[in-house]
């Protein structure tokens, strides 16, 4: 066993660390060759195959060594196209240097987009400047064969990455990609047991722990899977399974992630604030007998997930590669504050489970997790005369029953609930019925509920049968006098949702700060599985809490029900579409392996064009109003022009500009350029490059890694160069000098493949020591290039490091005082940017839903055409793809600003985390509602019964929503704090639900009515009502975590300190 302090290396990550080594060394082995050398005009140009040999990724699986390779190769192509024509220009220093200056910005451009071009466009700068330098060596001429020589040594060192990558423990992307999702697959079966045992009230502190991880794992899931599948893309494998077919399997695997993200959130809601709903439900699920259907129905989705994950034929992984640079949604946890309340017995003050520790990356928590996952399987297993032993069984075992809803004693091996294991009858039932047995258990279960629900409504719990929305409301003085003293604390704390049982005892945080308040605690907790400090009597998002009355209980129940039942039945619906697509009616349908050409067959499917109505045309046609392209006068392009060229990558991109035609005049100016090729200030250039970020908390953190990563590189490159001076018949002896190397690679090539935020450290470590190494023997051991009175290793560090200074401190330079752009500051806007976003998708799916739900129907109203709601729909889902990639890209954003020096004002990530999570959990409601409306609408009957009394209150949440939007969006823009009294929909959200109950129990206490509670479109209603007033009871949960962040009206610096007048005194 290993010792404590080591870490815990999976075989994955080993081999990618053993490749990534080889191909290192591989460099040097062929370096230090005499046959291999002397094939090069200039041995010197081979220490670029160095950089190549670490960028392109060899550690990687196939699909990702070729896309890194690819893209570095094509980023040498264009260098050598500028190397080209930089070295025809030798003769005109000036006008190399702007032709340079020109190119460098629109590759940092590049660079700028993703960690994903970072090869491309650091090889790109380097060829191209190589132009520059060997014209500047040979006089101001053009040397054809400098380029061929340093196109050979980039070209060998490609040669030698995909060689060890292809031979040497191939690992396909595609099988990375089942891998992959076989952990998803695994991760929602064992949440599904989960929600059910929440849903049960049967769940333990243990079982908590793990639902709430997992709910934040399964988001970062499908992020893996995205990633894996762009590299999938590139390979040609043996397989039966094309990209369409992953397509499809992807889209449902998502459908069912936010099924159960959906199911979670309210179970979350009354488990938290609402437990005697659950006990409401508890109740009817033993009343009706309902809890052994619940059983049979998780036995099924557990045999289910088993089915397809056999068809997969892989296991899971417990390492998920990440790109470097790359984040996820999981990491925006670390910024959870941990919990100082061990009261656990009585649910209160549960520790926050949700940080780094109980990560789904953690090797404690996977040994804890698969325990878990297999005591939930085994517990629904004795509903089975025979158990099966593994997660993955055998594909001809026979436990493959149907569940009958006919015939409850009917277990899904086809034996009775009397009959013993000996005695079972086994039927013979193929595995397709699976699915078919899972819709008819969830009929059954969603059934029974259906009738609980129904008798809720008709218990007549309800303390008057009075529509609120058509009461007079009260008088201007009854409103002031309603106001306690209580409630006014609470407001002055900037929370308009939440009252606390006793304000000043919890109003404090330990650290001095204002105590973030129940309202901003539910938002942060409610979807991620934590719970308050304190006892909340608070009102929930559905307007009811813990001692709510009878008919406030009942009515949450009724809500969370439907809602839950909605959730769970979106994803039940694509996990038997996705049983059906990949396991097989017999072994004769079986797709058979082929040769697959996944880029091909992605081309095929590449993101189509929208060939329906025009977005504009749709809109109008929905709206009345028209929205005709309006024509864009000369004026008006060249003021977009102007502010594209102002945008933060372009001012990125002309900073690098800067730095790096700053550090080129010292080879373009006469004066200067032999100090350039003396000191061999060329190797600074990478470092300027790499140094140059967007934001300045990277810089910070990339010149930190720099120093360490070309430091360290330098002095083990010195260390081992003297250590093997004069070490048998060689000056510097090659085979001592590899195989230090080799161990050197170990540890920082195991940090490129398991830590890929450090790349860019370790990438200029491998690459510093192994320029010193190859510079030094080349011109010391080489008899063509031999130089006799060549630098000494001690001496050729010591310029090493002067180029590293030098550069540093001009990319210091351009990067602290010109144009300097804050990560907190881009944080912010972004966020800012985000939630107005956010705000025109509201605005556009009102648009949509007043359009097939009128607010106010006249006669002879038409409904819309289906084809222009479609459109509507297509543009929405379009913006729900760039907003949550926008939130997603927050998170390197979160960590760079934690790193910028503070001034007095620490950066308080918990709460710009919690911040980004309510965004998240907004998008998730309103996708939800989304989901809910579809392209028809309601029906009649919905719309009589329900959607038309309560207009009204669709109408004041429209404007109230449009009004927190702008608020919250603006407050973040402007760093100027929220007001105290923002408009509220808390008791517009009570009302509401009385009301809907009301017109429910009315419906109820008839036949035709009952029917009508009973359909999928009553449900639907529901929790389209319980999406969208959860999203403006996000909206107002931000108002604290703003005056955490910018404080209050009154203590606002524009309020107390005078306006300053502009010019001198």
């Amino acid at each position: 066993m290993a010792p404590g302090w080591l870490p815990q290396v999976s075989r994955a990550q080993a081999m990618s660390t053993f490749k990534g080594c080889l191909a290192y060394t591989l460099v040097f082995a062929l370096v230090f060759t005499r046959a291999f050398y002397r094939l090069n005009t200039y041995p010197i140009t081979l220490s670029s195959m160095v950089i190549v040999s670490i960028a392109a990724q060899p550690g990687s699986s196939t699909g990702a060594c070729l896309d890194a390779g690819a893209l570095a190769a094509v980023g040498v192509g264009m260098g050598a196209v500028m190397f080209v024509i930089l070295g025809h220009l030798g003769h005109a220093a000036v006008a190399q240097g702007f032709i340079f200056a020109i190119y460098v910005y629109f590759m940092a451009i590049i660079k700028a987009q993703s960690m994903r071009f970072f090869g491309l466009s650091l090889l790109a700068i380097l060829m191209g400047f190589n132009g520059i330098y060997t014209s500047a060596l040979l006089g101001g001429k053009y040397s054809a064969e400098y380029l061929k020589a340093y196109l050979e040594a980039y070209a060998w060192g490609f040669a030698i990455v995909f060689a060890v990558n292809l031979l040497v423990f191939p690992t396909s992307a595609e099988r990375e990609l089942r891998e992959l999702m076989v952990d998803a697959l695994e991760h929602m079966s064992t949440f599904t047991h989960l929600l059910a045992k929440t849903y049960t009230v049967e769940i333990t502190q243990d079982e908590r722990t793990v639902r709430d991880a997992l709910n934040a794992s399964i988001r970062a899931d499908y992020g893996f899977l995205q990633q894996k599948t762009a590299q999938v893309a590139l390979e040609v494998n043996w397989t039966r399974w094309s990209m369409a077919d992953y397509s499809n399997m992807l889209a449902r695997i998502r459908q069912m992630q936010q099924g159960l993200i959906t199911s979670y959130s309210n179970l979350m809601v009354m488990e938290q604030y609402e437990p005697q709903s659950l006990q409401i439900i508890k109740e009817g699920l033993t009343e009706r007998a309902t809890g052994k259907t619940f059983l049979k129905l998780r036995k099924g989705i557990d045999l289910a997930i088993a089915d397809i994950v056999q068809e997969l034929g892989v296991g899971g992984r417990t390492h998920h590669p990440v790109a470097p640079g790359e984040y996820s949604w999981e990491d925006f946890l670390e910024y959870t504050e941990p919990s100082t309340d061990n009261n656990l017995e009585s649910g209160e003050g549960r520790p926050k489970l949700l940080e780094r520790t109980t990560s789904v990356e953690s090797p404690a928590f996977n040994a804890g997790f698969r325990k878990m996952s297999l005591r939930l399987k085994n517990e629904v297993d004795v509903y089975s005369s025979t158990p099966v032993g593994s997660r993955r069984p055998s594909f001809n075992e026979e436990h493959t029953g149907k569940i009958s809803p006919e015939h409850p004693n009917l277990n899904f091996d086809g034996t009775t609930g009397a009959s013993t294991p000996k005695a079972a009858t086994i039927i013979d039932v193929k595995p397709l019925d699976r699915a078919d047995s899972i819709r008819q258990a969830w009929a059954a279960f969603k059934n029974h509920q259906n009738q609980h629900v129904a008798d809720l409504l008709a218990s007549g719990t309800l303390t008057d049968g009075i529509l609120r929305v058509e009461q007079p409301g009260p008088s201007l003085r009854d409103a002031f006098l309603a106001k306690q003293p209580d409630h006014i604390a609470a407001r002055g704390l900037m929370s308009s949702t939440a009252v606390r049982a006793n304000i000043t005892d919890a109003s404090q945080r330990k650290d001095g700060k204002v105590k973030a308040t129940d309202s901003e605690e539910k938002a942060e907790q409610m979807e991620e599985g934590t719970t308050s400090t304190t006892p909340a009597v608070e009102m929930g998002a559905a307007g009811v809490g813990p001692t709510g009355s009878p008919e406030q209980i009942a009515g949450t129940t009724v809500l969370r029900v439907l809602s839950f039942i909605f959730g769970m039945g979106q994803a039940l619906d694509e996990l038997t579409a996705l049983h059906e697509a990949v396991v097989p009616k017999d072994d004769a349908s079986r797709p058979r392996k082929k040769i697959h050409l996944h880029l091909l067959e992605r081309a095929c499917l590449s993101s189509p064009v929208w060939k329906g109505m025009p977005f504009r045309e749709a809109l109008s046609k929905l709206t009345g109003v028209s929205y005709a392209d309006e024509k864009v006068t000369l004026w008006q392009r060249f003021g977009q022009f102007e502010k594209l060229i102002r945008s933060p990558t372009s001012l990125y991109a002309f900073k690098t500009t800067c730095a790096v035609t700053i550090f080129a005049v010292f080879i373009l100016a006469p004066s200067l350029k032999t100090f350039f090729i003396d000191y061999s200030l060329n190797g600074g250039l990478i470092t300027i490059v790499v140094a140059m970020a967007p934001v300045l908390g990277q810089g910070i953190f990339t010149w930190v890694i720099q120093i360490l990563g070309t430091g360290l590189g330098t002095l083990y490159g010195l260390l081992i160069l003297r250590i093997f001076l004069h070490v048998g018949p060689h000056y510097f002896n090659p085979y001592g000098l590899t195989s230090l190397l080799a161990v050197f690679a170990v540890p920082t090539c195991f940090i490129i493949y398991t830590k890929p935020m450090f790349f860019a450290g370790s990438l200029l470590a491998l690459n510093a020591a192994g320029i010193a190494v190859i510079t030094q023997y080349v011109y010391r051991d080489i008899p063509e290039a031999r130089r006799p009175g060549f630098d000494s290793p001690a001496y050729r560090t010591g310029k090493s490091f002067a180029a590293l200074a030098l550069a540093l401190g001009i990319a210091w330079f351009w990067q602290i005082y010109v144009l300097r752009t804050p990560a907190r500051q881009t944080l912010r806007n972004k966020l800012a940017g985000i939630t107005f976003a956010l705000g025109t998708y509201a605005t556009l799916f009102q648009m949509m839903t007043e359009s097939l739900a009128p607010i106010r129907e006249t006669e002879g109203y038409v409904a819309p055409p289906r084809e222009a709601v479609e459109a509507v729909q297509h543009e929405l889902i379009r913006r729900e793809g760039r907003i949550q990639a926008e939130l997603l890209a927050l998170m390197p954003l979160l960590r760079f600003s934690a790193l910028e020096p503070a001034f007095g004002h620490k950066f308080d990530g918990a709460t710009f985390s919690r911040i980004i999570r309510e965004h998240q959990v907004i998008l998730d409601r309103l996708r939800e509602a989304r989901t809910a409306i579809g392209t028809e609408g309601f029906p009649r009957s919905i719309k009589d019964n329900f959607t038309t009394p309560l207009a009204p209150f669709r109408d004041q949440n429209k404007r109230f929503m449009r009004a927190l939007f702008y608020l919250v969006g603006t407050s973040l823009a402007t760093k100027k704090p929220l007001p105290h009294d923002l408009p509220t929909m808390l008791t517009a959200v009570k009302d509401l639900q009385h009301d809907a109950l009301v017109l429910s129990h009315r419906l109820s206490v008839s036949e035709s009515g009952r029917e009508i509670v009973y359909s999928h479109e009553f449900n639907r209603y529901w929790f389209f009502l319980a999406s969208m007033s959860t999203v403006s009871y996000r909206l107002e949960a931000c108002e604290s975590d703003l005056a955490i962040l910018l404080g209050s009206v009154e203590a606002s610096p524009f309020v107390i300190n005078e306006r300053p007048s502009g010019g001198f005194h």
